[in-house]
């Protein structure tokens, strides 16, 4: 388990949404973050990455299917302030 870290606003992006994915990579790109190391595994929680200001999820179904990330965080020592979802958006 992850050493518990204090609140931070979470970007929840998704592997199978390409624009999220999109967001993701370019967001990596804006800031330092630490890839982080976490169990128990989740199935759905690809990976994980931290920043000084910032927790960003990569899961691996869409963001919709995503009931109870906040407790998964939470019992891998992460804790979410807010979630912010990355995503397409259609008309």
């Amino acid at each position: 388990m992850s050493q518990m870290s204090i609140p931070k606003p979470t970007i929840v992006c998704s592997r199978v949404d390409a624009a999220s994915m999109n967001i993701m990579s370019h967001l990596l790109e804006m800031d330092e973050w630490e890839k982080r190391s976490f169990e128990p595994l989740y199935e759905d929680i690809t990976s994980i990455y931290e920043s000084g200001k910032f927790l960003l999820v990569e899961v691996s179904i869409h963001h919709i299917f995503q009931d109870g990330l906040d407790e998964k965080l939470g019992e891998l020592g992460f804790l979410p302030s807010c979630f912010i979802f990355a995503s397409k958006h259609k008309k």
